[in-house]
């Protein structure tokens, strides 16, 4: 398997992230983030359809993801911190796995826009500690399911 990687740069005190030149943003191939602690922000209204970070990735920054139209999954193993809207405007967004996550920026609307959002794992906090954050963090999508530590919860914080 052919992975395409995305290079992260710093430039003036902050985390860049930007697809390389030959990459096809609508591969459904996963782009690799191998560098930088900080997930700071994928190129808003394209990116890949799948996104998976690498080990150093232990941050995903506010707006990281944000008006990512084309993403459907994404699997941050490491990331251990969520900032405000991470995720907001990814339409097609169907899978978040953040299994490391203890931290979410609270009442952030992380999911705002998600309309197509099924499974989000985050088995590293319980819905006290979800509700706590500001669960469920403005998910519009009707058949949403959270697995927290405790069980699995509708978008309402219904166990089921």
């Amino acid at each position: 398997m052919n992975m395409k990687v995305v290079m992260a740069g710093v430039m003036a005190g902050m985390i860049s992230v930007n697809l390389l030149a030959d990459t096809d943003t609508t591969s459904n191939e996963p782009i690799i983030v191998e560098s930088h602690v900080d997930l700071d922000k994928l190129v808003a209204g394209i990116g890949p359809k799948i996104y998976e970070s690498g080990e150093i990735v232990t941050n995903v920054r506010n707006y990281a993801f944000a008006e990512c139209r084309q993403i459907e999954t994404i699997r941050a193993g490491y990331a251990q911190i969520v900032g405000i809207a991470a995720f907001r405007g990814c339409v097609k967004l169907t899978e978040v796995d953040l299994p490391l996550v203890t931290t979410i920026v609270q009442s952030s609307p992380i999911f705002a826009g998600c309309i197509n959002l099924v499974n989000v794992y985050l088995p590293m906090i319980n819905l006290q500690e979800a509700k706590a954050m500001g669960f469920p963090w403005q998910c519009p999508a009707r058949a949403a399911v959270f697995h927290f530590k405790d069980g699995d919860y509708d978008k309402n914080g219904r166990k089921l």
